[in-house]
């Protein structure tokens, strides 16, 4: 049962009817159970209790069915608030003396508004103490919100209370009793409604009420899929009777152990912002954070920095690192070797190196002479060639296609002799007005030769770009509306999905757990958008055929965040958009492009530099979670140079570094449990004692 407590001044107002006030400080609440006024630079706020005088009896209940009792003539009250910019909070509480539990179980309440709109329904004495929604009270209320000019504002709340005994009753409750109303004037602050604190060395948290309507129930909890308890020392207090400080009793909240509420348990507010443009250190970071920007959100990005030890996960019989949550609330993990130890005590004391990653190196893909050898999956591949031009040949800023004849015209008007900036498509003619089947397109001056690639069928450069990295305009697109992208697997995504189906699937052997059901399908993403340098302003290099350069690479959007002008640093920080539809690699089409067979990926160059590793540069660090001293692969694309394709990678130093796509590589597969995963009990995230997945299945 989920129990809230609330801190207050405690104000008793038997309906005799005593009339009292409370002033209300902005600060934590004394306990006093006489008026506490104060001198505020806001203003005065204030309650009172008006109306007629009268007590609440026996003489005045009676036995009757409830809906007769619903009708009975009940007693009238008013609650009065006076403020000016802050609003007031307030309780009414019914508390009975001289009847017991089991009479209780008889007495029926009901409160509504004095036009007889129901406030409260119909509960017994009982049912009102024990409800999780009331604890007691009969009313939990906002009386005025306050006038923004900062003059006073009066409000009046007017109730109706009726008490009746039910026809069971008869013969059971007899003798003089009474109820009587408390009045409670609640402790808000606008600036810090409620607060969660978690204490490190426990699955334990205090929470501090300063908000307590909301809807059918009290303040927002926070994230937590766990109870609320009322605690006095070491012992669960059910009943407030006698407990009238904050003194007396603690909250604390129980959570289920999970990735989630593991990191918000050990989250760190850092004493200055963290550098990504620097490696982690014991001051750059080390722990758990949140992501700036995302503090605010549904589900915040909590993430591992630095050399942490308590970040380890055993899932499927293999050990995993966890990086970060995601913003469905996730907890995404990064391979790190065969569970060790014994299956009654699994651990993961895998040693630095080849432990920690697949057994299995490969290329990132099988071909590195095509732009689309970035790719996770790759496109149609424009291969270039080296070759020097026909001396005399004209190269024009445009050429035109002829359906008809099937060939390639250079533009009239935009041709020149000179190859350059603004001219790079050639029929390799020196007649202007020459035809070609096929036409070449230059990108890239290496000397006394250059590079192009080839293109036909009515393709120009637009075209080629696209098909290559799923990048281009509403024209272009609606062009080739008929062509598919992301055809073809990588090399790197074939091991790894054969991987996963092997191991972390039963479809090789059914016997097995299929482990996939614990997993969520987060975004992988292979960022092909191009290096911005402004609002909706692209570097293409020699790809612009309108003022490219011919002597520079073509890089993509990672490598700009990554190294380009010192990027990261305390405010340009790592990002997980995926800018392009085609490049966020799910299993299904409900939020990326549905290309993945099985939910496994790898981590981007903006989680490694999250992680720990140099967002300006090659500066190696040792001292990281990710360092495993070999070399592995990431998702993220780098550039492509004048003849061939390059990712990003993890050096064996555990500095970012560009790798050829064609070159040999570690992999440690990615995975993201779902939201609400628990691991079970007695976990640490140790080598030693690392959280271990509790399977349902």
């Amino acid at each position: 049962m989920i129990r809230k407590y609330k801190n207050f001044v405690y104000i008793v107002a038997i309906l005799g009817f005593i009339i009292m006030s409370v002033g209300i400080t902005y600060s934590y609440f004394m306990y006093e159970k006489e008026v506490v006024m104060a001198d505020l630079s806001a203003g005065s706020i204030g309650i009172n209790f008006v109306g007629e005088k009268k007590t609440i009896t026996s003489n005045n209940i009676s036995s009757s069915s409830d809906g007769q009792g619903k009708l009975s003539a009940g007693l009238d009250f008013s609650i009065e608030g006076v403020a000016d910019t802050e609003e007031i909070l307030y309780e009414v509480e019914l508390v009975q003396t001289g009847l017991t539990s089991e009479q209780l179980d008889h007495v029926k309440i009901y409160l509504t508004d004095q036009n007889d709109s129901e406030v409260l329904g119909i509960y017994t004495y009982n049912e009102l103490i024990d409800s999780k929604k009331n604890n007691g009270k009969i009313l939990n209320q906002r009386i005025i919100e306050g006038n923004p000019n900062g003059t006073s504002k009066t409000t009046t709340n007017n109730y109706r209370l009726r008490i009746w005994l039910d026809e069971a009753s008869e013969g059971l409750i007899t003798g003089n009793y009474q109820f009587d109303i408390y009045l409670y004037a609640v402790n808000i602050d606008k600036e810090d409604y409620h607060k969660l604190t978690f204490n490190s060395d426990d699955n334990r948290g205090t929470y501090t009420f300063k908000y307590i309507k909301s809807g059918d129930d009290y303040g927002d909890f926070p994230n937590i899929t766990g109870v609320i308890k009322w605690m006095k020392g070491e012992d669960e207090v059910n009943d407030l009777t006698g407990f009238v400080g904050i003194e007396d009793i603690t909250v604390v909240a129980e959570w289920p152990l999970t990735g989630l509420n593991v990191m918000k348990k050990n989250v760190i507010t850092p004493t200055n912002p963290i550098n990504f443009g620097e490696i982690s250190s014991d001051t750059n970071g080390k722990g758990v954070y949140i992501l700036p920007g995302t503090e605010n959100d549904v589900n915040p990005i909590y993430y591992y920095r630095g050399a942490v030890t308590n970040n380890n996960v055993i899932f499927g019989g293999f050990c995993w690192l966890i990086v970060r949550t995601t913003e469905t609330g996730g907890t995404k993990m990064i391979y790190n070797g065969v569970a060790t130890g014994t299956t009654e005590n699994p651990t993961c004391e895998n040693a630095v190196g080849t432990a920690r990653q697949l057994a299995s190196t490969t290329r990132f893909n099988s071909n590195n002479t095509s732009m689309s050898d970035i790719g996770y999956m790759y496109n149609k591949r424009y291969s270039y060639t080296n070759d020097e031009a026909i001396t005399g040949a004209y190269f024009a800023t445009e050429a035109e296609y002829d359906e008809t004849n099937k060939v390639y015209n250079l533009k009239a008007g935009t041709t020149s002799t000179t190859l350059d900036a603004t001219h790079h498509y050639t029929c390799n003619m020196t007649n202007e007005f020459g035809t070609c089947s096929s036409i070449r397109y230059y990108y890239y001056n290496s000397g006394s030769n250059y590079n192009y690639i080839t293109l036909t069928d009515g393709d120009f450069i637009e075209d080629a770009l696209y098909k290559m990295t799923g990048n281009g305009s509403s024209e272009t697109k609606a062009k080739n509306a008929s062509y598919v992208l992301n055809q073809n697997d990588s090399a790197l995504k074939t091991l790894i999905e054969n991987w996963f189906k092997e191991n972390l699937t039963n479809e090789v052997d059914s016997t097995k757990i299929n482990f996939q059901n614990y997993l969520e399908d987060t975004v992988f993403c292979n960022d092909r958008s191009y290096q911005q340098v402004g609002s909706n302003t692209f570097n293409l290099s020699g790809w612009n055929p309108n003022g490219g350069s011919l002597e520079t690479d073509m890089h993509f959007n990672a490598r700009t965040r990554w190294n380009n002008g010192n990027w990261y640093s305390t405010t340009h920080i790592p990002t997980f958009v995926c800018v392009n539809d085609v490049d966020k690699f799910t299993v299904s089409n409900d939020n990326g492009n549905g290309k993945l067979k099985y939910p496994v990926g790898l981590l981007t160059v903006d989680e490694m530099v999250l992680a720990g590793a140099s967002g300006n540069g090659y500066t190696s660090n040792t001292s990281y979670y990710l360092y495993i001293s070999n070399n592995f692969w990431s998702m993220s694309p780098y550039n492509f140079s004048a003849d061939n394709s390059f990712e990003f990678s993890v050096h064996s130093n555990g500095n970012i570094i560009n790798r050829n796509v064609y070159g040999v590589d570690g992999v440690r597969p990615v995975i993201s449990l779902k939201s609400g995963t628990d691991f079970v009990e007695g976990g640490e995230g140790t080598t030693t004692k690392p959280y271990v997945v509790k399977y349902t299945s």
